[in-house]
């Protein structure tokens, strides 16, 4: 969410029409808001005032090694795990150790009236409770009961690299988009790409080894937020 004065205006449109059709809640929805926490809880209060905050948390090992193999199913990282952990601590860009999260929590609790914290944890054992809790704390329908079945950014190791490769090529992927347009199939295209990349991937879990050196990494800080959410967070540095 980019809140920038410059660019508020073209934010708002995003959510033009939401009046006319009487929605009883609108949001927006980016992690960002999180990790760059700072400039995020400046610019919501600066013209959101005090809205309803949600914010979802997972454990940071597996955070970090979901994120490594989206990486990978995307042709973005060549390295292992473990080497690609151990440089980033000489690393500006450090997409894998920013499972920290006590202190940007802290900051929104600070900072707002409404923060409603969840767990994956939660999400997993039973989507549809977190779900119809979340809509009671939007004030939408919260008896509604939403399809969890379908799930979404799944990441896994190609067994077919060429095939990933082709998804993942965006001037290729526009042309093909185009094409199956002017065809009008893309519906039906899109479903058989969907099935097709799903079972290209090969779902691989993370090492004891590796989850040991990210649990001794993340050690205090989820010490500190089970704290300040009073939440057990035990089974996360386990």
């Amino acid at each position: 969410m980019d809140l920038a004065p410059i660019n508020f205006r073209q934010y708002s449109d995003t959510f033009k029409g939401s009046e006319d059709k009487k929605w009883k809640a609108v949001g927006d929805v980016d992690a960002s808001c999180l990790y760059c926490y700072e400039d995020a809880i400046r610019n919501i209060k600066k013209y959101l005032n005090d809205p309803k905050i949600i914010i979802l948390l997972r454990n940071p090992a597996e955070r970090a090694y979901s994120h490594f193999m989206m990486r990978k199913m995307r042709n973005q990282e060549s390295r292992e795990f473990r080497e690609a952990l151990i440089e980033e601590d000489t690393d500006s860009f450090r997409p894998y150790k920013q499972g920290s999260c006590s202190e940007q929590v802290k900051a929104y609790l600070d900072n707002f009236s409404q923060v409603k914290i969840y767990l994956y944890d939660d999400l997993e054992a039973d989507s549809v409770a977190l779900m119809q809790d979340l809509f009671a704390f939007i004030g939408v329908a919260s008896s509604f009961r939403p399809n969890t079945s379908m799930r979404y950014n799944v990441s896994g190791v190609p067994k077919v690299k060429i095939i990933n490769s082709l998804r993942s090529n965006y001037p290729l992927k526009t042309v093909v988009q185009i094409f199956i347009s002017v065809l009008g199939i893309k519906k039906w295209v899109k479903k058989i790409a969907k099935k097709l990349h799903a079972k290209n991937l090969k779902k691989t879990a993370i090492n004891e080894s590796d989850r040991h050196y990210l649990v001794d990494y993340y050690r205090e800080d989820v010490q500190v937020l089970q704290k300040l959410i009073q939440r057990d967070l035990s089974h996360w540095l386990k």
